[in-house]
């Protein structure tokens, strides 16, 4: 049996885990990823320009929603779970630094909204996954995945 504390997880997750101890590090802006939020915050500028943000905050908030209902497939394969807590933790990370540069433009509560309906369809679908399930090497790689995810979101 594998240990967990000698496990590479060779994926975005693992990259992140990595930096959490750099704090100079921007996991969004690297040497191999760059994301550029400036067509959004001009749109945010036109929107308040126009005294119309109100209708900018429910449209972006109607695409993410969608959005993150497409992460999920149905039905989930457990051989696709790693890439796939990827997934989300791109997802939320970006979540994240919107609302952490943007004032009032992204409440907490629609995140965590978003948060809960997107974990609560996981927890649902890798449950009924292992329901089904009777190798104990797929309980451990599901396991291993899973707290690597949870350990990049902590």
């Amino acid at each position: 049996m594998r240990k967990l504390s000698v496990c590479y997880y060779s994926c975005l997750i693992q990259g992140v885990a990595d930096l959490r101890g750099r704090a100079a590090d921007n996991v969004l802006d690297n040497a191999q990823l760059k994301i550029d939020f400036k067509p959004l915050y001009q749109c945010i500028h036109i929107y308040t320009s126009l005294d119309s943000l109100e209708e900018l905050q429910r449209s972006y908030q109607a695409d993410r929603k969608a959005q993150s209902d497409l992460i999920l497939p149905s039905p989930l394969s457990l051989g696709n779970l790693p890439t796939l807590v990827q997934e989300i933790t791109g997802f939320f990370l970006i979540e994240r630094e919107v609302l952490r540069t943007t004032r009032n433009f992204r409440s907490e509560r629609d995140i965590d909204e978003l948060w809960e309906s997107s974990i609560g369809r996981l927890t649902q679908m890798v449950g009924q996954c292992l329901d089904k399930e009777t190798d104990p090497e797929v309980f451990l790689s599901v396991k291993e995945c899973l707290l690597a995810f949870i350990m990049t979101l902590e």
